[in-house]
This record gives C-alpha cells, sequence and structure tokens, in this order.
C-alpha cells in the first residue's frame, strides 16, 4: 500500500514506547486472546470471523464465521465452547 501511496497520513506524531509486557505464557490456560476481523470475498460478499486463541501454544481453542456479522450472543457461545475445551475435567476423572 505505501509503494501505491494509499496509506492515510498521520495526524499526531506516535509516541515512543517499547511494549514490555510478556504475551506468552509458560503453560497452557493462563492466558487467552481473542479477535474479531471481516475479509473480502472476491464475490464482494464479507465473512466475519472471531477466534479464541491460548497465548502459550497458540492453538486456536474455539472460533466461529457468518456472513451476517457477530453478535454478542455468538460470541458468549464460542466462549462457554473454548472453556469447556479447556477447562472442564472429564467425568471418569472427577472424583
Amino acid at each position: 500500500m505505501k509503494e501505491q501511496n494509499l496509506l492515510l497520513q498521520r495526524n499526531a506524531p506516535r509516541l515512543k514506547q517499547t511494549h514490555e509486557g510478556k504475551i506468552i505464557t509458560l503453560k497452557s490456560n493462563i492466558r487467552w486472546c481473542s479477535d474479531i476481523l471481516g475479509i473480502r470475498c472476491w464475490d464482494g460478499r464479507l465473512i466475519w470471523l472471531a477466534f479464541v486463541m491460548d497465548c502459550h501454544d497458540r492453538e486456536i481453542i474455539s472460533y466461529i464465521s457468518s456472513t451476517i456479522g457477530i453478535d454478542g450472543q455468538m460470541i458468549r457461545d464460542m466462549l462457554l465452547e473454548a472453556k469447556e475445551q479447556r477447562l472442564v475435567i472429564p467425568r471418569f476423572l472427577q472424583l
């Protein structure tokens, strides 16, 4: 985009701030992250995608996609599915 002069001009100078936080974790199920993005198809349709990812092994735990948009209930269902996949103890292991 830069080569084709398609970037927007910046209104204010950026602060020189270094990121010193830790994203990666030493074991799974300590920190998760999520995001929502839209992908424009060649035929003009927009496909929405949301996912939950484990920051340790960068595995996608759960995801949803839709062509009509993603609402709060879909996000709650996705988080519940991720929780069930990663945090629920199998019945045969419960005492």
